[in-house]
């Protein structure tokens, strides 16, 4: 009777294969999210678990950059010392009997036993790829230990599990020999085999085909003791295809009806996942916590599956929002207590990055509780008032530095108990820093929300009673506050003359003509401009500047001393006052001529150049910038003309004083330095063109007058050309 049953069970199989094989490529798979983010994200309340008859119901699943402990690893991870030598010792008979086997059913067709002679090869062939897999997992996970303290630059390739010798041997077996009794164990290692294959190769036809060959398993053979790994291979398929709903139903029916099963606990940790990408947190911490006290009750503390469960328990509950008390009181009865405590540090800053601010203050002052003179409070009130610097208001922060000052004041418990005075002096410098926290807020209440004058005064006042209080290595960051705050105060009474550029560079730039550079009558500065002088002359005088600047975030990249002596120029040049601003402009290019501060100036410099007729440092600062490639605010073209206009007026001055031929290399140089603009070039050869005539060059005259006559004649200067030409066209 049982061969009956066997019998029918196989040719039922044998259909389904020839209808696999005949079929087009599956529809594809209903999408579903990857897993779940580590970065923070809108929480949203938890869903019911999808009901088990109808996908419709769940909850759209989370995508996510993280991935849980793969199968694979799992499988490496847990093959023993005592599998490995078994295996090291007959594989070498294993490939001979392989060999001998082939051979024999190559050359005796009708063999007797042929079937039971393919099942042989088959499963040696496994045996002997899975020995070699063990091997290769070995070295993978000591190379990626080697990647991980960075002895490797690159991360090393998983052990690819190319199953695909055996896959044709089974598949005889399933074909032509659907009553061979072991029809059991060939249909589940086909179907694994095939789906570890084509999962390794890439091949998705493979494993969808290798997938439904072992959903067959539970149909024909009920009672199967593969079923397990069938479930398993089933449920990450799915998995890895974000079909979320199929992967839930196979893990439960593993993690329901196999406790017993090897995989169980592996399978229960990626239910959680599961139930993680469906926001059921709830469900995901419940079987979490069921693996990792498993594994400890099992003797497995530092297994990697453990190890893995626990990180991912801490993200789950920085996302859940359910409080953190209870998982504390988890945590520190499972792993011993320093490692249960950098648990919760990693869960604080979670939770703040997360936004669950109040949860994340909570652990930081839970740590405090603990020893309340212990020298890492310093830390924990840092990281208390990081997040009420960015997540709550004004008052509240304000109210949070009086509790810092007061927990570290001088004849406080903390200091009587921290006689360390480096110890001692990272808490002064702590309070400076969130005093010039306050500062900033002011900073930011006039510089991007236009609170006006008094915004600004109250932030100079605070970074005047810091740096007069002491503010140790944070002067030079008090000092910037300062300047900023006028630079604000001068854009307020500028009335509006003063604009701020992009690129995250706070510069002011008068709008004015830059073309025709007009006599400005000096005066003096006013009262705010010569403030922040004073300021300027301060922080430049600090002796150890490092480049600590406010913590505003449009401030990271700014160069504070090329900003400083950006707005000392163009205050002087404002007023009139052209020597000292071109001094600044110098100061500007000496400390970067690739400053983009320095091309903000680059018309201004200009004027100030032609205003002070210093035409030979005009040719020196723009060739710095042009050789510096600073074109970005100031374009190549503009620069060009500035130096040809430098060019032009020296050789005017030189022919002057009857130095003819400087002057004409000058004006020769500029010519081509602006050959491609035509005024500036055609102006250029006129020049040239008349001093050459006046020192008696008439050739070079000549020459110079018909080049603009010729390469320029579009340019203003052509009609005086001509006239020119005529003057010496007889000599």
């Amino acid at each position: 009777m049982r061969r009956v049953v066997l019998c029918v069970a196989m040719m039922t199989v044998m259909m389904w294969f020839e209808m696999v094989a005949a079929a087009d490529k599956p529809a594809a798979e209903p999408t579903a999210a990857e897993p779940a983010a580590e970065e923070p994200a809108a929480e949203e309340p938890a869903v019911e678990e999808p009901a088990a008859d109808d996908p419709a119901t769940a909850e759209a699943p989370k995508k996510s950059n993280r991935r849980p402990y793969t199968a694979t690893e799992f499988e490496m991870e847990n093959m023993t010392d005592i599998e490995l030598e078994g295996y090291a010792k007959i594989s070498k008979i294993r490939e001979d009997s392989i060999e001998k086997m082939k051979n024999l059913a190559r050359d005796n067709p009708n063999y007797a036993n042929i079937a039971d002679l393919f099942y042989r090869i088959a499963e040696f062939t496994t045996e002997n790829i899975r020995y070699k897999l063990a091997l290769q997992g070995r070295e993978y996970k000591a190379d990626y230990a080697r990647y991980e303290a960075g002895k490797l630059d690159e991360p090393p390739e998983m052990p690819v599990k190319d199953y695909s010798p055996s896959l044709p041997f089974y598949e005889k077996i399933l074909m032509e020999h659907s009553t061979y009794p072991r029809a059991e164990e060939v249909l589940f290692y086909y179907g694994r085999n095939g789906a570890e294959t084509g999962k390794s190769t890439g091949d998705d036809d493979l494993v969808e085909k290798s997938v439904k060959a072992l959903n067959k398993l539970e149909e024909h053979f009920p009672q199967s003791r593969y079923l397990p790994q069938a479930y398993l291979i089933s449920a990450e398929y799915y998995f890895n295809k974000n079909n979320l709903f199929e992967a839930l139903k196979y893990y439960k029916k593993l993690t329901e009806n196999h406790k017993e099963s090897p995989m169980y606990l592996y399978a229960l940790y990626k239910l959680g996942w599961t139930y993680y990408n469906y926001q059921q947190y709830d469900k995901t911490l419940v079987a979490f916590e069921e693996v990792i006290t498993a594994l400890r009750e099992k003797g497995q503390e530092d297994s990697t599956l453990r190890n893995m469960t626990l990180k991912d328990y801490v993200i789950t509950v920085s996302e859940a929002g359910q409080g953190w008390t209870g998982h504390r009181d988890y945590l520190l009865r499972e792993v011993p207590e320093p490692r249960a405590h950098a648990m919760l540090h990693e869960l604080a800053a979670m939770m703040a990055q997360r936004g669950f601010n109040d949860d994340a203050v909570a652990i930081y002052h839970y740590f405090i509780s603990l020893n309340q003179n212990a020298p890492g409070a310093v830390d924990y009130w840092d990281q208390i008032l990081a997040t009420y610097r960015w997540n709550y208001g004004f008052e509240d922060v304000e109210e949070q530095v009086r509790k810092l000052r007061h927990f570290f004041r001088a004849d406080g418990s903390w200091f009587g108990n921290n006689a360390d005075p480096e110890i001692r002096a990272q808490a002064e410098d702590l309070i400076i820093k969130w005093d010039l926290a306050l500062a900033e807020f002011y900073l930011e209440e006039g510089l991007y929300f236009n609170k006006g004058e008094e915004s600004f005064q109250l932030a100079i006042a605070r970074c005047q009673e810091i740096i007069e209080r002491g503010a140790g290595r944070r002067e030079e960051q008090a000092w910037a506050g300062i300047l900023l705050a006028y630079q604000g105060l001068i854009r307020l009474e500028g009335q509006g003359r003063l604009i701020y550029v992009s690129e995250n560079v706070l510069g002011p730039a008068y709008p004015d003509d830059y073309k025709l550079p007009k006599k400005l009558r000096r005066m003096e500065l006013a009262s705010y401009e010569a403030k922040y002088m004073n300021a300027a002359d301060k922080y430049m005088a600090l002796p150890n500047r490092n480049g600590q600047k406010p913590g505003l975030k449009p401030l990271e990249k700014m160069d504070m001393a090329a900003s400083i002596y950006y707005h000392a120029a163009l205050f002087n040049y404002v007023r009139g006052r052209n020597e000292e601003g071109l001094a600044w402009v110098d100061r500007l290019i000496e400390h970067n001529p690739a400053a983009k501060f320095l091309g903000w100036a680059g018309d201004f410099t200009f004027q100030m150049s032609a205003r002070a007729a210093d035409w030979v440092n005009l040719q020196k600062r723009m060739k710095a910038m042009l050789e510096a490639g600073n074109t970005a605010v100031t374009p190549e073209a503009s620069l060009k003309e500035y130096l040809c206009s430098g060019l032009i007026e020296e050789a005017l001055l030189l022919a002057a004083t009857k130095s003819y031929g400087d002057a004409m290399e000058r004006l020769a140089l500029a010519g081509q330095t602006c050959a491609d603009n035509i005024d500036k070039a055609g102006e250029a050869f006129y020049q040239l063109g008349e001093v050459a005539a006046q020192g008696g060059f008439v050739p070079q005259a000549r020459d110079a007058l018909q080049k603009v006559l010729n390469d320029y004649g579009k340019s203003r200067y052509r009609a005086m050309a001509q006239r020119a030409l005529k003057k010496i066209k007889d000599k």
